[in-house]
């Protein structure tokens, strides 16, 4: 396990892997402990928790041994029940709430707290935060990195300043847009990249709009602003996103597909096309992702067409005339062609007029004489 966790392996892969191997071993009788009494000299060898189960675990293990051992001992554990029975031991001491001392070696054993059993935690110094939130240890729920958060800065004169968003990192995102309006425009502009993907619109609007400020005076060298603000551009409003097009910055996609959708949905071809530069192509490889299906579905596919890379995505293309112009012309024309089918027979009938005239004109004169 100490080679595993010395490659960084991933807190759940090592779970499972414990899991497993407890397999091999025989369950024994939960009658008392059974399974020898766990020493510090039982500790030392770190596969000993593979002949204990969640039980027997419980029943042989010393409350002052786990205290004297605690941090090899949460390091050894990786079976949630069995990270359930240390913390259910140390609440049994520390009435009043686990303290840093304690906090700072509890590793992956802290995941397994809820929300209630944080909230009364003391978390009073920066170096129990950044324990607390090291994703070496596994993933926190967003409700319990908030609390673990909120209960840090509970503590009067505790704020987000540089060094608490470099240790909470992407679990900023747990919190709502009250506390992160807090955040100075110059703690977050010397802050390491976030990773922003599990915010909100709102979390990330609230975000862009201090990093807006925070790397205002860069606006004049496009590409450097870009490269600090790019995190922070899903929460940006459409009029900065077509403000970036004419820069030449060739917006990687990885950023444009996490764009606010109702932003995205309003650029036009031309504009995608001048935000993305040498990177265009590399749009028909995201096709299937939901936001490029989304921006398609509102473009003319003629227009896709112009951006030459086989986006196929697009609505269909503008008839040429409308049904009503097409109703008009045929009307025009069929009155055209009565109108002349009209006059043709009159043409025809002049020379038979003549000659009833000159019928009627005979029958009178042989009347009157």
């Amino acid at each position: 396990m100490s080679a595993l966790r010395a490659k960084n392996t991933p807190v759940t892969k090592l779970q499972s892997l414990f899991t497993a191997s407890k397999q091999n071993f025989r369950r024994r009788r939960d009658t008392g402990c059974t399974a020898g009494y766990i020493t510090h000299t039982t500790i030392a060898d770190q596969s000993f928790i593979l002949n204990y189960t969640s039980t027997q675990f419980d029943l042989c293990l010393n409350v002052t041994v786990l205290i004297n051992n605690l941090a090899a001992i949460t390091q050894i554990v990786l079976d949630p029940s069995m990270e359930m029975v240390i913390l259910n031991k140390l609440n049994q001491v520390y009435l009043s709430g686990l303290g840093d001392s304690v906090l700072q070696l509890l590793g992956p054993t802290s995941r397994v707290a809820n929300v209630s059993e944080i909230k009364s935690w003391n978390i009073t110094s920066l170096d129990t935060l950044a324990s607390l939130m090291n994703p070496v240890n596994g993933a926190w729920t967003s409700d319990q990195s908030n609390a673990v958060i909120m209960n840090y800065l509970r503590v009067p004169g505790h704020t987000l300043g540089l060094a608490e968003i470099n240790a909470i990192m992407s679990d900023i995102c747990s919190l709502n847009t009250s506390a992160l309006n807090n955040i100075t425009a110059e703690n977050l502009r010397y802050a390491n990249p976030i990773d922003l993907s599990n915010c909100t619109i709102d979390q990330k609007t609230a975000l862009y709009n201090i990093a807006n400020i925070s790397f205002s005076s860069l606006h004049s060298n496009a590409t450097e602003f870009f490269l600090l603000i790019r995190s922070f551009l899903g929460g940006a409003p459409l009029s900065d996103i077509i403000n970036l097009a004419p820069q030449n910055i060739s917006m990687d996609i990885t950023t444009f597909i996490n764009l606010n959708p109702d932003v995205v949905k309003y650029l036009s071809v031309n504009t995608v096309r001048d935000l993305l530069g040498v990177n265009l192509p590399i749009l028909k490889m995201f096709e299937s992702s939901t936001l490029v299906r989304f921006w398609e579905a509102q473009q003319y596919q003629s227009d896709l067409d112009i951006l030459g890379i086989g986006l196929i995505g697009g609505k269909q293309n503008p008839t040429t005339s409308s049904p009503t112009n097409s109703t008009t012309t045929q009307t025009i024309l069929s009155t055209t062609n009565s109108t002349a089918g009209y006059a043709t027979v009159h043409q025809d009938a002049g020379p038979w007029c003549l000659s009833l005239f000159v019928g009627l004109l005979t029958v009178t004169l042989h009347a009157v004489l």
